[in-house]
């Protein structure tokens, strides 16, 4: 990953404040069905939406020896694993679902770095996985521009 691409990243952070006390909307959820059903813009919102979440989560873990930004992309797969899972007619509210995949998937990444093996093939899924979450968070910039 490049500088300019984490860099990008950070300042999306820096940029945006966090309200985890705000229900999930309706236009949230119509984003969330767009989504499912195969909008790949709705996508990108729907994960630019919720990184300061990611960030938050994050944050958490940032002594465990394993880089911040690693952390985020990996959180950032926690949070697509929520977007697609997410029973929407459940009780449970979106943000404690979302927190609690996104930590799920930062454990993961912490816990395989010590087998060499499982880190290499999570590592190849990762950088495969990078372009993707960085156009959702670029589509995020262009809409607050």
């Amino acid at each position: 990953m490049n500088k300019l691409a984490e860099a990008e990243i950070i300042e999306f952070h820096s940029n945006n404040e966090s309200d985890e006390s705000k229900p999930i909307t309706e236009q949230q959820l119509t984003i969330i069905k767009l989504m499912r059903g195969g909008d790949s813009k709705a996508k990108q919102n729907a994960i630019a939406k919720h990184m300061d979440l990611v960030f938050d989560v994050a944050k958490g873990y940032e002594n465990t020896g394993v880089p911040i930004f690693e952390l985020i992309i990996e959180g950032c797969f926690g949070l697509i694993h929520s977007l697609e899972t997410f029973d929407l007619e459940g009780r449970v509210p979106f943000l404690n679902y979302a927190r609690l995949n996104i930590r799920e998937s930062i454990e993961k990444v912490i816990n395989i770095q010590h087998d060499p093996e499982q880190f290499s093939v999570w590592h190849a899924y990762q950088q495969a996985n990078v372009n993707a979450l960085l156009q959702g968070i670029i589509f995020f910039k262009s809409l607050r521009s």
